[in-house]
């Protein structure tokens, strides 16, 4: 509830301002590795010839990993703005064992390696950052600072909370703005584990928006749409797989979020959306049972056509990717990306769009079907309010 309230809080200011929203693209990639690169070695024990055994775990940074995200910049007087992103990127590495002397089987034959094996985390990145640029015409420096969150689990080894600053050009050409930049990242401890994502985390990106001449919430120089969108998932919350079977599913768990619309035509535009959803269920705990949460955020970005209007009713048809992060991991690890489509009706009351809807996702196969995991086949029920 109380996130509901400053939600709530924050789309009035938004709408009361006379001051410009623009909304944009921005992307690039990391310059720092993902990972701690190194080796650590453990005992293993003690094999019936005498020897100790040991297992020498080695850890590679993967490669460089592609960021794209959205931006939102709500501009103030004298040269200042407050800049909001969010960043999807994979922190990826590579992860091998070697076994000396090696582990003997008993058909003779012998193990001394295993793997090496891939992992990637995905991480949403949200920094929020104070901007000021330097005056100019063609070309503005600039300069932004501000906290940065990510929301992780604690089987990912992510801290949550960050402080960004970084500097870039601005190149303003033929009405559309685009925006090099250079950030720096330092993430609050995570534990210090040997294998852990690095706290210190440079970036080089590249916003491309359109700045508007007119008050209001605008992406690339058309008026946009803002508000809030909540509703419930219909069915079980997640599947108890076979090896959780003293797990119970609780159903239609609540859903609430924000939403950004940019009209393209008068028939077409693009909508994006920024979902909470907790996933709950039960297990047994000495003699009672014990809620838990599974929380996942989900952004679908969707292409929204609406038909001629049908007296107050305007029907409309949607589909597009959706993308899911996920934190306190108390289930298999959800599947990262989708396709969702839905329908519904578009009404007006007052200055307020209401549009009650029914969407389907279907997102990838979960890793492992015989752990509790999230439903591949998602099936919502949501209504929007936009201003």
């Amino acid at each position: 509830m109380q996130y509901r309230l400053i939600l709530a809080f924050g789309l009035n200011c938004l709408m009361a301002s006379a001051q410009r929203l623009t909304f944009g693209v921005i992307a690039g990639a990391n310059l720092t590795d993902d990972v701690r690169s190194g080796q650590q070695t453990y005992s293993g024990g003690t094999l019936p010839n005498g020897q100790t055994q040991t297992n020498t775990f080695i850890i590679e940074s993967g490669g460089r990993s592609p960021i794209i995200g959205l931006q939102l910049e709500y501009q103030l007087p004298r040269n200042w703005a407050i800049e909001f992103d969010a960043l999807h990127r994979e922190l990826k590495s590579t992860e091998s064992s070697v076994i000396s002397p090696p582990y003997e089987l008993p058909n003779g034959q012998t193990i001394s390696r295993l793997g090496p094996n891939t992992r990637t985390l995905g991480s949403w990145e949200f920094p929020l950052l104070a901007k000021y640029r330097l005056p100019g015409r063609t070309f503005r420096p600039f300069f932004t600072a501000g906290p940065s969150f990510r929301p992780a689990g604690t089987g990912t080894q992510l801290s949550h909370v960050g402080i960004t600053a970084g500097g870039g050009l601005e190149l303003l050409t033929h009405g559309f703005r685009i925006s090099p930049t250079v950030r720096y990242t330092r993430w609050a401890d995570n534990g210090g584990f040997f294998d852990s994502p690095l706290l210190n985390q440079v970036e080089f990106l590249v916003g491309f928006d359109r700045p508007s001449t007119t008050n209001g919430t605008c992406a690339f120089g058309r008026r946009m749409s803002i508000g809030v969108i909540a509703g419930i998932g219909l069915g079980d919350d997640f599947k108890v797989g076979r090896f959780n079977g003293s797990q119970r599913a609780e159903s239609n768990s609540g859903i609430v979020g924000v939403m950004l619309e940019a009209p393209l035509t008068e028939h077409w535009s693009v909508e994006a959306n920024a979902l909470y959803r907790p996933l709950h269920g039960t297990e047994p705990e000495f003699n009672r049972r014990v809620r838990f949460a599974h929380l996942t955020w989900e952004f679908p970005v969707l292409a929204k056509y609406r038909f001629r209007d049908a007296g107050r009713l305007r029907p409309f048809v949607e589909g597009g990717p959706s993308f899911r992060a996920e934190g306190n991991l108390n289930l298999k690890s959800v599947s990262h990306f989708g396709g969702t489509v839905g329908a519904g009706v578009e009404t007006r009351w007052w200055r307020a769009k209401i549009s009650p809807m029914v969407r389907y996702t279907r997102w990838g196969a979960a890793d492992n079907s015989e752990f509790s995991h999230t439903w591949a086949n998602q099936t919502q029920l949501l209504v929007s309010f936009a201003f």
